[in-house]
């Protein structure tokens, strides 16, 4: 295939559906679009010619990680994200922009691998990390190399990775166990252990009474983990996101709830509210100082 006369055949199939989805009907417009069209100067750049270089080697080889061998030796980017992402290491916050080809993929799979089986091994039983995919085909993409790390790197056996996507669920039976290829979908499997208690807010615009409804919310999550005896809660800003909830409004609600806990969730023991930035962090304990203050007087 000739870069070339590809970029022509491009350019004539852009030219023909300008010409034929855009072109005026009326007697005075007609013919304005082929006009424009005509002069590919005014419309087009290119076509451009991009030269890929090799990216620059790690200098750890395979031995970045203490416990295994990476299955190929990392770029520099890699051992970069690697560092970064790490809780033996920096356990920072990371953007990877790289790439097609380059294994942003295993930036942040070894990190985050590496960590569970450490938990692992030490006994710490729970949900260690979360990973969110835009699109169901890139989760199910990526659940297969999860399942193949587990499967093949001795220092991974017995960590379980489970897959929740939207749509049908898999029949009965199906997806309970991990194989060399698959992760766990069953979503009973997913839900038995550990929890995950899926709390969702009212619309802070289109829903009336939004805040007697998040309250209701986070009570609900309280009592359901008193009744299966759950020790520690990790929740983020609840309705803060695409729900519109004022942040500020939906600290005080959170933490009113919160200080609740001993009458409906006597059993908790750890509350962590993860939070994405500073300012995040500052109002939340404004708002929590406002709660005390008020549950003292």
């Amino acid at each position: 295939m000739l870069p070339s006369l590809l970029a022509k055949d491009i350019q004539e199939g852009l030219r023909q559906f300008l010409t034929t989805g855009f072109e005026a009907s009326d007697d005075f417009m007609s013919g304005i679009m082929a006009r424009f069209v005509k002069d590919p100067n005014g419309w087009l750049k290119g076509p451009y010619l991009q030269l890929g270089l090799p990216f620059t080697p790690g200098a750890s080889g395979k031995q970045f990680f203490k416990t295994f061998e990476t299955q190929f030796p990392g770029f520099s980017h890699q051992e970069g994200a690697w560092q970064r992402l790490s809780s033996q290491h920096m356990a920072s916050s990371t953007l990877v922009a790289t790439g097609t080809g380059s294994g942003k993929t295993e930036c942040f799979v070894y990190p985050v691998l590496d960590h569970c089986a450490r938990a692992l091994a030490a006994k710490e039983s729970g949900v260690k990390a979360l990973v969110i995919y835009p699109m169901n085909a890139l989760a199910s993409d990526q659940a297969r190399r999860f399942a193949e790390l587990v499967a093949t790197v001795p220092a991974f056996k017995g960590l379980r990775v489970g897959l929740y996507v939207g749509g049908n669920a898999v029949g009965t039976g199906q997806g309970t166990v991990m194989t060399s290829t698959a992760v766990i979908t069953d979503r009973d499997t997913l839900r038995k252990n550990p929890w995950i208690i899926h709390v969702r807010s009212a619309h802070y615009i289109n829903n009336d009474e939004p805040e007697k409804y998040m309250q209701m919310a986070l009570e609900s999550m309280l009592r359901l983990a008193n009744e299966n005896d759950i020790r520690s809660l990790a929740l983020p800003a609840i309705g803060t996101g695409m729900f519109k909830f004022p942040p500020m409004l939906a600290a005080r609600i959170i933490c009113q709830a919160l200080h609740r806990s001993d009458e409906l969730a006597p059993f908790l023991q750890t509350v962590r509210i993860c939070l994405t930035d500073a300012d995040m962090v500052q109002l939340f304990e404004s708002a929590n100082a406002e709660v005390q203050t008020s549950t003292v007087q």
